[in-house]
């Protein structure tokens, strides 16, 4: 679950990295190759899942977060309100932070 200080965040393998990195502009190949970049740097973080925890619960639309990209997000939380969605008002970050977060990171594919 998020820590409410987020302190996780100077464990990141991204804390060095330009922000720019994960914020690919366009499907030109240039912006497809940095998004590749981007999800490499999250495949060895430590900290990937509080981030993309983050991404979600947060609803960031754009960039990389916790090694996923926007449409990668999107499909997530379709997927989950598909599920759960017409039978509750709550969003995905309520549902995290109501300690549902088991069953939301069911639909992640962390392969």
């Amino acid at each position: 679950m998020i820590e409410d200080d987020e302190k996780w965040r100077s464990e990141g393998a991204c804390v060095d990295c330009d922000p720019e990195l994960f914020f690919p502009i366009g499907i030109s190949d240039a912006a497809i190759e940095q998004e590749t970049q981007a999800v490499g740097v999250c495949d060895i973080c430590p900290v990937r899942l509080l981030c993309l925890e983050l991404a979600l619960k947060t609803r960031q639309d754009s960039g990389v977060w916790g090694g996923k990209t926007e449409r990668e997000r999107r499909d997530i939380l379709n997927a989950y309100h598909r599920k759960h969605g017409a039978k509750r008002s709550r969003t995905v970050g309520e549902d995290i932070q109501n300690g549902y977060y088991s069953e939301v990171m069911k639909y992640i594919d962390l392969e």
